[in-house]
């Protein structure tokens, strides 16, 4: 289950459009397949 801990590394580049976007832009950023590595929006 911890396997999308791994994308969430990404995230940290995507931290900065995060605090724009928001947390949904970060989930698009952090999963960008449908839902393969991160099965709920907010794991």
């Amino acid at each position: 289950m911890r396997q999308g801990g791994g994308g969430a590394g990404g995230a940290g580049e995507a931290g900065e459009a995060g605090e724009a976007g928001g947390e949904e832009l970060l989930i698009i950023v952090q999963c960008p397949m449908p839902n393969a590595q991160c099965p709920m929006p907010n794991d």
